[in-house]
């Protein structure tokens, strides 16, 4: 029996947090999106599979799932699979996986849901796309079926990997399955199943491949009313039999698993939410440690992660809340808003060793929705920037909005000789501190403020030059 450790931590996140430390471009637009999934080729440039709708007149529309890749110069567009429907709307790809392989081979697996649903792969082979159905479940549409019910993983040769959950109404029996390719056959196990069908929406799963080569499934289950308890299962496959172990359970409400990702030590790292709340877990020998990262809305929550060596970093949002990427310091988390402005949906993350984090999302408008791939610049990079533009305009900024040590870093640029003035104020607006006061030469300046005096809260940091003002918005969280 595994024992469990809750890491409690804090988290005081602003909805005006900056997105300085991220540069987003718009892909492609249309009507409508789904879903869209990204992985970095061996070239380091992103490749992007999404799902679409367009309408074409009245009811009829035109679905898609697309492709898009950046190939140095210029972004790429192909067509993976089209289908037309008369409905009101509603999607009918969904679930998009994208990864590449060693030979820089795309994968995309996703789910098709028309008449029935259907559990789909695709494979480039250099000159077109090769489908297949993996498996299908009849009697079920679009609202049964969570974007997450469906994963994918290759393994080092490329092989691919696939867990899903289903239901078979005849036989009143639910669960997880697992599919692998071999040839041009799929061949399938049940994981984990069940009789009788308490609820009539499909689990939510992600997969990874172990040292040895075999695959490690993460699953949710819930259990409705009367009983309301929810199970986070982790099951390993040990070359002959499935060993299921019990992550977490919640008498409160259901999980919903958004990535799983094996580290070269083997531990298990798993990004999940119950209820409002996400939480980030990692196994050690015969122990679950639990850690608490923030809020995420019920409506489209969505999240990913990937792993800097044994240290993950995630990425997360949903209708009620902004795109947020945190990733880990030692034993702290650091919060970023990546869109701050907009609503941002089905954030998929990767990671390239030398560039850092990439990541592609749904940004949703007034009248259709736009492809966006976000990258995180380092902060050399920020400076040079901001140095560039010191003949143009006054400008300030800190090292980051949410300050969880006692130490603010902040730099400010100053385009000509200037008195210049920098305080601290509280909400209520107070002046707490005075950092600077004197005349300075034209240049750029970074500075570290001890704030350890100071509580937990929200304040305004001020910088005044002649009669310009520049305000930057700072919450502390020590």
């Amino acid at each position: 029996m595994k024992r469990f450790v809750i890491l409690t931590m804090i988290y005081i996140l602003s909805r005006s947090v900056s997105a300085q430390n991220w540069i987003i471009e718009p892909i492609d637009s249309i009507d409508y999106m789904f879903d869209c999934s990204i992985a970095m080729d061996i070239q380091n440039n992103p490749q992007l599979a999404y799902c679409t709708r367009q309408r074409l007149g009245g009811n009829f529309y035109s679905y898609w799932i697309k492709y898009a890749s950046w190939n140095g110069v210029t972004w790429e567009f192909q067509p993976v699979e089209t289908t037309e429907a008369l409905n009101t709307g509603i999607p009918v790809f969904k679930a998009v996986r994208l990864r590449l392989d060693n030979q820089n081979h795309s994968h995309i697996a996703y789910v098709y849901v028309k008449d029935s649903c259907q559990y789909k792969y695709a494979y480039y082979d250099g000159g077109s796309w090769q489908i297949s159905v993996i498996d299908s479940v009849k009697n079920l549409r679009y609202y049964h079926i969570p974007r997450g019910c469906f994963d994918m993983t290759l393994s080092q040769s490329g092989i691919p990997y696939i867990s899903y959950s289903f239901i078979n109404w005849k036989d009143s029996i639910h669960g997880i399955r697992y599919a692998y390719k071999s040839g041009d056959s799929w061949i399938i196990q049940s994981v984990w199943e069940e009789d009788g069908i308490p609820h009539s929406y499909l689990s939510t799963t992600a997969i990874d491949v172990d040292r040895t080569g075999y695959p490690v499934i993460v699953f949710e289950y819930y259990y409705p009313a009367p009983i309301n308890t929810g199970y986070l299962f982790c099951a390993r496959f040990d070359g002959l039999n499935w060993v299921i172990d019990t992550v977490a359970h919640s008498s409160q409400a259901g999980y919903f698993v958004y990535s799983l990702k094996l580290d070269n030590s083997g531990r298990v790292h798993i990004f999940y939410q119950n209820d409002f709340d996400l939480f980030y877990a990692i196994e050690c020998g015969d122990t679950w440690y639990f850690e608490w990262l923030g809020f995420n809305g019920l409506f489209e929550s969505r999240g990913d992660m990937v792993l800097d060596g044994d240290k993950p970093k995630v990425v997360w949002s949903s209708i009620e809340d902004y795109l947020t990427y945190a990733y880990k310091i030692d034993t702290l988390w650091r919060y970023e808003i990546i869109e701050p402005n907009y609503e941002a949906l089905y954030p998929s993350l990767a990671r390239e060793v030398e560039n850092g984090e990439y990541v592609c999302f749904i940004r949703g408008d007034v009248a259709y929705d736009v492809l966006c791939y976000a990258r995180r610049v380092s902060s050399e990079i920020i400076e040079k920037a901001a140095k560039s533009e010191l003949s143009k305009e006054l400008c300030l900024t800190m090292h980051s909005s949410i300050v969880t040590s006692k130490i603010l870093k902040l730099s400010c640029g100053l385009p000509k000789d200037e008195i210049i003035k920098i305080m601290l104020y509280d909400s209520s607006g107070r002046v707490m501190m005075r950092l600077k006061d004197k005349r300075m030469k034209a240049g750029y300046y970074n500075d570290a403020i001890n704030l350890n005096r100071l509580h937990n809260g929200i304040y305004w940091l001020v910088l005044k030059s002649g009669n310009e003002i520049k305000t930057k918005k700072l919450v502390l969280v020590k």
